[in-house]
């Protein structure tokens, strides 16, 4: 990679860092206090798809530690893979927007803790999606200098 690209390359690397970090510490804290987590920010208590508020806080928690992994693994490489970036992007989009159309759609399934943490982690998620963008429009705009 040239040095250029290189250069380019470093904001879209330091948001997907944050992004691992965050992702990774999320995901480990909902695993390890699912049970207290659950009783506190959820109001289910029949569960939901035949899983306890626990176990499907656990398994969200599993599903973000490993998302978290594998945007550090993006982070780390030397070349980004365009395809790697904006499915991260799309995925943490989709986040957001899942995130706003479960709180719109079931706000009961909350407690008034559960809606303002789930509000919280989307605007949270919705600036690093917004710091990726930033990342991948400069990396672009480099390639493409690049290649005149």
């Amino acid at each position: 990679m040239s040095t250029s690209a290189s250069a380019a390359f470093q904001p879209l690397r330091r948001a997907f860092a944050v992004n691992a970090v965050f992702s990774i510490l999320a995901g480990l804290v909902m695993l390890a206090g699912a049970n207290p987590l659950a009783a506190a920010l959820l109001d289910l208590p029949q569960g939901v798809l035949g899983l306890s508020a626990p176990v499907l806080f656990a398994v969200v928690g599993a599903g973000t530690a490993a998302f978290g992994v594998l945007v550090a693994v993006e982070a780390r490489r030397e070349a980004p893979r365009l395809f790697g970036a904006r499915l991260i992007l799309a995925l943490d989009a989709a986040w957001v927007i899942g995130s706003l159309v479960l709180l719109a759609a079931a706000p009961q399934a909350f407690t008034l803790w559960g809606r303002l943490i789930v509000a919280d982690i989307a605007a949270v998620v919705a600036l690093i999606a917004l710091a990726e963008a930033a990342g991948l429009g400069a990396l672009r705009r480099a390639r493409a200098l690049a290649a005149a």
